[in-house]
């Protein structure tokens, strides 16, 4: 966590249980702050890839992914979360936004 100042504070959200849960402030002294559902953690389930499961090395191919619970700013990758994948979806908005 930290505070950028008196009006901004920067922090990671740990595990939780899907749904809205509240977002607790507390403050030096003593005094908390509530947002009650302030914020919502959501479960994406892919079930299934409906496109081949190959392609080209210099990539292109267009992949379809299909399942439930995908939020707008969602980014699907190929070979995982780090910083040699490459998003396989761009410019495609959920329905659920």
């Amino acid at each position: 966590m930290s505070v950028s100042g008196s009006e901004s504070i920067t922090c990671t959200t740990p595990s939780g249980s899907a749904g809205p849960q509240d977002v607790v402030v507390a403050l030096s002294d003593g005094r908390s702050v509530t947002q009650a559902g302030g914020f919502t953690y959501y479960t994406a389930t892919l079930t299934s890839i409906t496109s081949l499961p190959y392609g080209s090395t210099s990539g292109g191919e267009t992949l379809t992914l299909a399942g439930t619970g995908f939020m707008v700013g969602t980014t699907p990758t190929v070979a995982g979360p780090d910083e040699h994948s490459r998003p396989a979806l761009s410019g495609q908005e959920d329905e659920h936004a």
